[in-house]
This record gives structure tokens, sequence and C-alpha cells, in this order.
């Protein structure tokens, strides 16, 4: 038995014994676990307007860059505790949720009506240019690209305001510093700048939540996609900040971050509309058309909430959360929430997203060139077709 490796079986050993490193996200249920979610809507209407005041070309591009309908997102607070035990219920192996009784999936199909962004129906978003760019030409990259971020940098040191490190050897920087600049051009006259700051606000917007990274940094690259404005709207946005969301689904629920990313807060608003329960409470005197908004996510926006002081919005708890979730069964779930009398199954984009739906592919990861994850269609038939393939 000397050609046994007793050290490889001890390791194995450990693991099925839950000894050893966790690897899944369900071995730690600690309620105090940290976790911190790294994107948000909380500014961007505040942004979008700032940027298009009395700018009808921003205005314009903007309405048509290819996820302007988040634009119009009031919400400043989450329910951080329910986004986080549904995360814990995503499996990689899957790339689906599962629940005590049957495994549900985030098809394309909810990714278009929560968020309004179209899925499936543009070009191919092009891979970034090479990651190891010289000095000089990111240099070169600033003096076209970031002029006016870099020179609020410099006010807000000499004024002694907290500002964070700016590298320029790197190709990320900050998104603090992006929103900074906007911040900054708030009640200006914005006209000779304003391709360059509304290409620092789609820069921000992927920053901050279309693809938001850990890191709380964005990758200046992204401004060469950005450099010709007339075609942004071109590009099939959803498919790849969707592709973003299921990688960090797929890197957090297997211990390989802390963090979450990616569009995450939209969890929140798929957990309500396919399980009706948890939520804000409506007003009783809203209309048909007010029921059902595009993007969907709208109906939860405050001048729809019953009491805009519910004591309970926001602020569950994780164990009350799990509690919720571990009742719930199959008979319970809402399977063809955007099925019903929807008018938006008649657009090109809502059958896009549909087919899309109903088949296998790989999201790509544009920064590496790579495979980011995968969305396993027959796992979700349940939801696209009401047939249920996988038991």
């Amino acid at each position: 038995m000397d050609h046994v490796d007793w050290s490889r079986y001890e390791k194995l050993s450990q693991l099925s014994r839950g000894v050893g490193p966790p690897q899944h996200k369900c071995e730690n249920l600690d309620d105090n676990r940290d976790i911190n979610f790294r994107s948000s809507w909380k500014e961007v209407n505040k942004f979008y307007q700032i940027v298009v005041d009395n700018k009808p070309r921003a205005s314009v591009l903007l309405q048509v860059c290819g996820f302007g309908s988040v634009f119009e997102f009031k919400f400043k607070y989450a329910d951080k505790a329910l986004t986080e035990v549904v995360c814990e219920r995503w499996w990689k192996k899957t790339r689906t949720f599962h629940f005590r009784e049957f495994e549900i999936g985030l098809t394309p199909l909810d990714f278009f009506r929560l968020t309004g962004i179209p899925i499936g129906g543009g070009k191919p978003i092009p891979e970034l240019p090479k990651e190891t760019m010289t000095p000089q030409e990111l240099e070169a990259m600033d003096a076209r690209y970031f002029c006016g971020v870099l020179d609020v940098m410099v006010q807000r040191k000499n004024q002694r305001l907290k500002t964070g490190d700016y590298d320029s050897k790197a190709s990320t920087m900050r998104v603090s510093h992006l929103a900074n600049y906007i911040r900054s051009r708030e009640n200006l006259d914005n006209t000779a700048i304003a391709d360059e700051l509304t290409r620092i606000f789609l820069l921000w917007c992927i920053g901050a939540f279309l693809f938001a990274d850990c890191s709380l940094r964005v990758d200046k690259r992204w401004c060469v996609v950005l450099d010709n404005l007339d075609v942004v709207g071109s590009y099939d946005w959803g498919t790849l900040a969707l592709g973003v969301l299921y990688k960090h689904l797929d890197d957090w629920s297997s211990c390989k971050q802390k963090d979450l990313g990616g569009m995450s807060m939209i969890l929140e608003f798929w957990y309500y509309f396919y399980f009706r329960n948890y939520q804000p409470v409506l007003k009783k005197s809203l209309k048909d058309d007010e029921l059902d908004p595009h993007p969907a996510i709208l109906l939860f926006s405050g001048t729809n909430l019953k009491n805009r002081g519910q004591v309970d919005l926001h602020k569950h708890s994780v164990s009350d959360a799990r509690a919720q979730i571990a009742m719930t069964m199959g008979d319970a779930v809402i399977w063809d929430p955007w099925f019903r009398d929807s008018a938006q199954q008649h657009t090109d984009a809502f059958q896009a997203a549909l087919e899309m739906s109903s088949r296998i592919f790989v999201f790509k990861c544009v920064k590496e060139g790579t495979r980011a994850s995968t969305y396993l269609a027959e796992r979700c038939m349940r939801q696209v077709l009401g047939v249920v393939v996988i038991p």
C-alpha cells in the first residue's frame, strides 16, 4: 500500500466530514457573515439628469444606448438580506436556484422584463483591447478620455477632500472618480463637453451596476467601445450584463469571492414576481397599466407603495428570509409571471429574450475572451414553456 497517496485521502476525508475550506456558501450560514453588494442604482437617475440637462444630443444618445431603461430607477435601498439568501440557493453546476422541492432559474426573459434592457437582439460587444497596454498607450487614453476627471481629482486633493488613489499606469480606475466628475458638473453649462460627459456617465454605469466588479473599479479600456457614441446602442448589453451576474453568482456561491458584483440587486425583485411574498405592500388604487409597467421593477417604485413608511421595508433579517424560503413549495410559485396579459409579449424585444431563454448558450467575457458562464435552458423550461424537463 506504499503507492497510496494518504495525504490526498485525508484531504478528501476532511471535506466529506465538513472539515476544511467550504465548497459552497450554504456551508456557512452565520447571520453575521460579512458580504458587500458592489452594485447600486442609487445615483443613476440623479447623474442621468445632470448629463441630459438642456442637451438634446445626450438625451437622444442615452435613450437608445441599450440600457436607458435603468435611468428611470430611483431605488435608494435594497433588501440585501433577501438577496443574499436567494443567492445562497444558487448552484454553479446547474446555474439555477435550488429550493426545497424544485429548482428555478434567472432567464434572459426575466432579465429583460425586470430591467427593460434588451437581450439577444443587438450586435456582440467587441472584445476590449489587450490588457497589457504600454504606459504610453495608457497615458494617451487618459489624455483622450479623462482630462476632466483628472482635473476634478486635482481640485479635490487641493481642497483636502477624500479622493482615492489613481495610477496612470493601470488599466482600471475607481468608479468613485467618475462619480465625482459627474457631480462636479451639476448646474453648469456642459454643452461644450456633452459627448465627454455622456461617455463618462456610460462608463460609470458599466462600473457601478451593469458589469460592477467587486473591486469597485472599472476598466478604462471600455472607452474604446464607447468612443463612437452613435453606435453604442447597437450592441447587446443585456446578454453581457446577465453573463456578468451569472459569473458572480458562480464564484460567490462556490466560495471563490466574498462580495457580490454584477446586477445582483435584481434578484430581490425577481423573487417578488415569482413568489409574491416578502414584498412591499402596493396601493389598492393602482390601475391595470400601473400593475404591469415596463421595466417590471418600476412596479415597486415609491409612489406605488401603500405606505412609504412601512416599518418592515428592506429590513428583513437573514434568518427570517431563510425561514421564509425554506417553507416555499413548488405549487406556490408563479411560474409564468411575464405571460399574464403583458403588453410586452408582442414586442420584438420580448420575443428575442424569449427565444434566448429557450436555448443553451455560453456567456463570453469580453475582457479576457474566455467563457464566463453558461445558461442551461433545459433547467428553466417550466418558466419558459410551462414544461417540466428536469424533475
